[in-house]
């Protein structure tokens, strides 16, 4: 059964894939769709949901794996210091606009940090298939690109850790932003 699920999955992927990619998109817009169609909120063929996200965490786990493998670090240290103040910066202030939206909405500080930190971080693997795709990897402006999303990422880490910790309380966030 859970075979016959994967099946329909890469299926529909494949099919969209060649549609998004005549249409000059990225592909990855294809993944999102053909998940959007065969899940439950559209056609509902998918009905091991825990499985296939699983898995989907496996291949976003060997994607970046793959990433890892290929990133020149040397090409990136010629960026460094833009990627860096650029991805801190980046970083800094869209997290103060999402957590400033998310006060107005009268959210209060743990949920405006979260809702600060998801508009603050994008997408490593999107922006690495997407440069990919356009074989601009190897470019200055790829170069900062990837420089700016792994600064992200190690703030992300950073995010996540004071996120997580705990005191009695609950999450210290709310310990944090208000000392």
């Amino acid at each position: 059964m859970i075979v016959r699920e994967i099946g329909i999955i890469l299926v529909f992927a494949g099919l969209l894939g060649i549609i998004i990619r005549l249409l000059k998109q990225p592909t990855i817009l294809a993944y999102v769709l053909a998940g959007v169609i065969v899940g439950p909120l559209a056609l509902g063929l998918i009905s091991h949901t825990e499985v296939i996200t699983e898995l989907s965490e496996l291949a976003a786990v060997i994607m970046l794996f793959v990433i890892g493998i290929e990133m020149d670090l040397s090409r990136l240290k010629k960026v460094g210091l833009v990627a860096i103040a650029g991805g801190a910066i980046q970083v800094g202030l869209m997290f103060m606009i999402g957590f400033g939206v998310s006060k107005v909405f009268n959210l209060n500080n743990t949920e405006a940090s979260y809702m600060g930190f998801v508009i603050a971080f994008s997408s490593t693997m999107l922006v690495v298939k997407v440069l990919g795709e356009k074989y601009d990897l190897s470019t200055l402006y790829g170069r900062i690109s990837m420089g700016i999303v792994i600064m992200q990422d190690i703030l992300a880490i950073f995010a996540l850790s004071v996120l997580g910790k705990k005191n009695k309380k609950g999450l210290s966030i709310e310990y944090v932003l208000n000392t």
